[in-house]
C-alpha cells in the first residue's frame, strides 16, 4: 500500500493540507471498497422504504379520482343518505355510528359522489 502522504509530499515538493489529506484518504477508502465488498458502507434499507412510500404518496394524491369507485357497505350507505339530504348527525344516529366513523368514509371515499358501485352482498 503506498503511503498518501509522502506520495503527495514528493509529487508537490509540500505537505498536504488537512483538505487535501482528507479528500486523499475518501478516495483510498472508496478504491477499497470497491475492492472488497466488505468495506462497502450499507444503505439503510428504512430509509429507502421511507422515501419511496413517501414519492408513492406523493404520485397518488397527483392521479385524478375515477369516476366510479368500490366502497364499502358503510360508505354507500352514508352516500345515499347524504345525497337524500340529512346531516352528518343524523347519519350517524341513523347507523348507530360515531361522527368519526362517518368522518372518516367522508374523507377516505370523498363523499358525497354521484357515481359510487353499491356493494355485491355477501
Amino acid at each position: 500500500m503506498v503511503n498518501i502522504v509522502d506520495a503527495f509530499t514528493r509529487l508537490y515538493q509540500r505537505p498536504p493540507t488537512e483538505t487535501e489529506l482528507g479528500k486523499m484518504l475518501r478516495l483510498q477508502a472508496d478504491k477499497d471498497a470497491a475492492k472488497n465488498p466488505k468495506l462497502r458502507p450499507a444503505f439503510n434499507a428504512m430509509i429507502t422504504s421511507k422515501t419511496s412510500q413517501e414519492r408513492e404518496q406523493i404520485a397518488a394524491a397527483k392521479r385524478p379520482l375515477k369516476d366510479k369507485i368500490n366502497v364499502n357497505i358503510r360508505g354507500w350507505m352514508i352516500n345515499c343518505l347524504i345525497h337524500e339530504g340529512y346531516d352528518k348527525k343524523k347519519i350517524a344516529h341513523i347507523l348507530a355510528l360515531e361522527m368519526d366513523q362517518i368522518d372518516y368514509n367522508i374523507k377516505r371515499y370523498n363523499l358525497p359522489r354521484d357515481d359510487v358501485f353499491k356493494p355485491k352482498s355477501k
